[in-house]
């Protein structure tokens, strides 16, 4: 993919970087999806390069639900993978849902072997979706109800996607299950 570099990338602007994402994520199963937002086939921009074009559609009655997660224990990462040549990006993150409530148990029952997408935002109002039609994030679940007392108890949800980006901007609206929506990011 021919492709132009931005005329520098220097960090001499010292602008505020912090890490981590907001304590509500957003996961919705491939299977209630009726249309994906796709990456521009020809990018001419460094936005074109790294952000969904169009949006999430889902079937009717269908949508996002909203996870909480504890602070500190929401994230990803994106490593390089594959032989020269064959370079992409392997996407891995954790969220944890504190509770083993029948909720949270019946929660962690359903996400175990499923795939979709989750969307996160960062604490700039940046979201990252993870997950395609063609390359779905897979999820999987595990519970831990504490040694002691002062240990948390939960679930932990893990995910993980073969990706050509190490992040996927999403600016658009996000339909959530009962038929709320949360606004573009304008």
């Amino acid at each position: 993919m021919p492709f132009n570099f931005s005329s520098s990338y220097l960090n001499e602007a010292e602008p505020e970087n912090m890490g981590g994402f907001d304590s509500v994520a957003y996961l919705c199963p491939s299977r209630n999806i009726k249309t994906w937002p796709k990456l521009a086939k020809n990018p001419s921009t460094d936005k074109e390069m790294s952000s969904y074009t169009g949006v999430f559609e889902c079937a009717t009655g269908e949508g996002f639900v909203q996870l909480y997660s504890t602070p500190g224990k929401t994230g990803y990462s994106a490593e390089s993978q594959g032989e020269t040549d064959g370079k992409s990006f392997l996407i891995k993150g954790t969220l944890f849902y504190p509770a083993l409530t029948e909720e949270a148990i019946a929660l962690a029952r359903k996400i175990n072997n499923a795939h979709g997408v989750i969307i996160m935002t960062d604490g700039d109002n940046n979201r990252y979706a993870v997950g395609t039609r063609g390359r779905p994030t897979r999820f999987s679940a595990s519970a831990n109800a504490g040694n002691n007392a002062p240990d948390p108890k939960g679930v932990t949800i893990e995910f993980e996607c073969d990706s050509h980006l190490p992040g996927t901007r999403y600016d658009g609206p996000i339909p959530l299950v009962g038929g709320d929506e949360i606004p573009a990011i304008e």
